[in-house]
Order: structure tokens, then C-alpha cells, then sequence
């Protein structure tokens, strides 16, 4: 899941109006930019396993245990929603993004950082990967319905990125999964992290930037 993230941005927006598109756009993806970082410390990341490299993943296999955890993911929420100044929407927009990896992820997602108790995901990426990328593509038009004045100019901008990144990401993802497996250990560890950085932080700030620019315009309007 990953352009399934940012559309979930126009359904959180109906439900916290008045809150910065910026907490909502860096904490639907709070978990991958955390996964990014614990990858540049050697804490997370990948690992390949050959007997495995005729799968979809090509043997790639994520380690994300403290992340992508059940209680992880609570405990990265909370602190989110303490820091960023406005709890509930900053912990619904983090929550969030566990939920939708539970939906596709394969049975890499743990109860907590410690255990091996597995809580998640469904498998269906591995079961069909297409059916997970039509599913991808029903969140992402779904939530372009959900936006408030989903017909506006900034709205459209809005999903024809999130659409675009959609395309991008599932052309993408053969190639990057065979260049990552053709890596050695410090290498993948690199590339995943600030991959995983560029490919969260950058749309982030994007979109913070587009809906922040119609807030503040729908603003000015009202106390005109």
C-alpha cells in the first residue's frame, strides 16, 4: 500500500476541517518515514531469502517490528498526536496507516516490537497482486469522492497526483524489487531508507502545501 495512504488524506479532511492538511499528510505515512529511518540505523529493513526469489517479492522479505506493529503503531500515533498540537486527528491519520497495510501486507505485522505473535496482514498481496492494486485503485477513487468539494481545482490537482503515484508505484515496483535483492546487506539498507524518506516526506509536504494553500484561501474568504 502506498498511494492508498495519501487518498485516505480527503476522507480524514471531512472529519478535521479546521485541522493543517500537514499533520493529516505526514501522519497517514508517519509509519513508513519512521520504517525509513529505522532502516538508515540498521533496526528495520531487508533481508533477501533465496529459496523464495520465484515469489512476487522476489525474496525480498521487510522487517518492520517496531513500526508496523500493533503497538507500535499506537504508541507512534500517540506521541504524533501529543507533538503535533492536535491529538486526535494527528493519532486517527497515523492509526490509519496500519489499517490499510493490514488489508495487503503479507504476515509481517506483529502484536509488538518484542514477540512473535503475528496479527497481521491478509497475505492478498501475494495472493494476487493485481486484485491488491484494484483494491489500491477503489481506496483512491473512494476517498477522491469522499473530499469536501471534491470538484474543486485543488481537489483534482490533489487526485491526479495520488492517481499518478498509484501508476507510478506498480510499474515501478519489479524493477526495484530486483535492483533491491541485487544488493548487499548495507547497500539495501541505504537505498531502503532513503527511499522510503524521499517517497513519504516529499508527497507529503506536497500535499500538505496544495490543501494548506485552499484552507488558508477559504479562510481569508470567510472573514472577508
Amino acid at each position: 500500500m502506498y498511494s492508498g495512504h495519501f487518498a485516505l488524506i480527503n476522507l480524514l479532511r471531512r472529519y478535521f476541517p479546521s485541522t493543517s492538511p500537514y499533520i493529516l499528510s505526514f501522519g497517514v505515512g508517519l509509519a513508513d518515514i519512521a520504517f525509513g529511518i529505522l532502516c538508515l540505523l540498521d533496526v528495520e529493513g531487508y533481508s533477501v531469502e533465496p529459496a523464495n526469489k520465484e515469489s512476487i517479492t522476489g525474496g525480498l522479505l521487510i522487517h518492520c517490528h517496531v513500526s508496523h506493529s500493533l503497538i507500535g503503531s499506537i504508541i507512534l500515533s500517540a506521541a504524533y498526536g501529543a507533538l503535533c498540537g492536535s491529538f486526535v486527528a494527528g493519532f486517527v491519520a497515523s492509526s490509519t496507516h496500519f489499517m490499510l497495510d493490514w488489508i495487503v501486507h503479507n504476515r509481517v505485522l506483529y502484536l509488538d516490537p518484542m514477540s512473535n505473535i503475528v496479527v497481521g496482514g491478509t497475505r492478498l498481496m501475494s495472493v494476487t497482486a493485481f486484485g491488491a492494486y484494484l483494491l489500491e485503485t477503489a481506496i483512491c477513487v473512494g476517498c477522491a469522492f469522499a473530499a469536501p468539494q471534491f470538484k474543486s481545482y485543488t481537489s483534482m490537482v490533489f487526485n491526479i497526483i495520488v492517481l499518478a503515484l498509484h501508476g507510478i508505484s506498480a510499474v515501478s515496483l519489479p524493477a526495484t524489487i530486483e535492483q533491491m535483492v541485487a544488493l548487499d546487506h548495507v547497500a539495501r539498507q541505504r537505498v531502503a531508507g532513503v527511499s522510503m524518506l524521499m517517497a513519504f516526506v516529499i508527497p507529503s509536504l506536497v500535499f500538505g502545501a496544495l490543501l494548506d494553500s485552499k484552507r488558508i484561501g477559504h479562510q481569508d474568504r470567510k472573514s472577508a
